[in-house]
């Protein structure tokens, strides 16, 4: 059985406690995304970018550099501690399911290793299409 939102938010609250290094897979994979969104800007100039779970939000100040990038996460202490670190960014408390962005609000979604942590994957993905402006680009990794 699936934790309730409510119980998901208390285990990510505690996981986003503290500033925890970067690894070498983490690196490695927000370099390949840095090399995606390179790519990216090359038709997309100053895109607007959304990472869906952002965690305590220091790849959103790297996406930043690409465009204007904000952050959503279910785990609202990650999100007040990104708010202190990163005044100048953009970040929200919420459902990556559920979030309550408008219709084609961003050029750029990125979600890193958030799917496999999602009950409803269709759901989720379906609410990356919806956030999603015409022709946009949805950046998804998974370890899985």
């Amino acid at each position: 059985m699936q934790p309730s939102i409510s119980e998901q938010t208390q285990f990510y609250n505690q996981y986003w406690s503290g500033l925890k290094p970067f690894g070498s897979y983490k690196v490695a994979r927000i370099i390949k995304i840095l090399e995606y969104l390179n790519v990216i800007c090359k038709t997309k100039k100053k895109p607007e970018i959304l990472d869906l779970g952002c965690g305590d939000g220091r790849c959103v100040a790297i996406w930043n550099e690409f465009g204007r990038a904000c952050g959503l996460d279910l785990s609202d202490e990650a999100m007040g501690a990104a708010k202190n670190r990163y005044p100048f960014l953009e970040f929200s408390y919420g459902d990556a399911t559920a979030s309550r962005f408008p219709d084609a609000s961003f050029d750029v979604v990125v979600s890193q290793e958030v799917i496999e942590h999602i009950e409803s994957q269709k759901l989720y993905v379906s609410e990356c299409c919806r956030l999603l402006r015409d022709k946009g680009f949805l950046v998804l990794t998974t370890p899985n």
